[in-house]
């Protein structure tokens, strides 16, 4: 004999946090993934101050020397060696905040002696790069003032525009290089070398586009139309030529009257 029971079912769970349990954890699993995130922000920061000590500190009694004057060099110096002092004792425990303006602090003059120096490098390639423009750019318009076949198709407006172009950034870049010329490598350059590939750039992109103009292209002449005059004539003339082939052959027979010749007649 069977016999049925429902069974009661609970959908609790043995074990299951209350929900205000549930968000309370919740909420402190994600304040100290905060906390440690923030930790790590803080570390990073301090790392970024201690690397950027060493590294500039090592550059300014070698490769940056030059472009750094002794007593500036000496002050900031001092200034890294406080930074680095300050990193140890006071700084230790520092928020992310303090060690990113620590390390605004120190680049503002440690990144200025290095552009010095990127400036110097730079330079020399920029300058000659400008100057061959000009140059290119001043020898096609002198061939086609001189009558050079290779430029006759260009506009004479347009190339009174580019030598007009070429004076004005000819003016500027004498100007420039004269003050560069008497520039200290411990001073900050009036122009960068990349105002120079901008200038060459803008000036180029206006002049090649009308001394590299391509000639029109020339289309050659339709071919004449075919002289259909002669063949009609020769073809005229062919019957007439048969014709005239068939009487001189019948000749001869004109000589015959019903098949008989014309007797020979003597004249007394």
């Amino acid at each position: 004999m069977n016999k049925t029971i429902d069974l009661p079912v609970s959908q609790r769970v043995k074990g299951q946090l209350s929900h205000e349990k549930f968000l309370n954890a919740m909420h402190e699993e994600t304040t100290m993934a905060n906390q440690d995130r923030n930790e790590a922000d803080r570390l990073t920061a301090k790392n970024s101050v201690e690397e950027y000590i060493y590294e500039i500190r090592g550059k300014l009694c070698e490769e940056l020397e030059d472009f750094m004057q002794e007593e500036d060099r000496s002050k900031f110096s001092l200034e890294l060696e406080d930074a680095e002092n300050w990193l140890y004792e006071d700084g230790e425990y520092a928020e992310k905040a303090e060690y990113s303006q620590k390390l605004t602090q120190l680049k503002l003059k440690g990144e200025a002696v290095k552009k010095r120096k990127f400036e110097f490098n730079e330079r020399p390639g920029a300058i000659n790069q400008f100057g061959q423009c000009l140059q290119l750019a001043q020898k096609a318009v002198d061939s086609y003032k001189a009558g050079d076949d290779k430029f006759s198709h260009l506009d004479q407006a347009e190339v009174e525009k580019v030598q007009k172009a070429i004076g004005e950034k000819q003016e500027w870049f004498s100007r420039m290089c004269a003050d560069i010329q008497k520039l200290e490598k411990t001073s900050d350059p009036p122009v960068l070398a990349s105002q120079f590939l901008q200038e060459k750039e803008s000036f180029w992109h206006m002049a090649s586009n009308i001394l590299n103009k391509p000639k029109p292209k020339v289309e050659p002449p339709p071919p004449a139309p075919a002289d259909t005059t002669a063949t009609k004539e020769e073809s005229m003339d062919t019957p007439s030529e048969n014709t005239s082939d068939a009487n001189a052959e019948a000749k001869p027979d004109e000589a015959k009257v019903n098949g008989d010749k014309i007797p020979d007649m003597d004249v007394d």
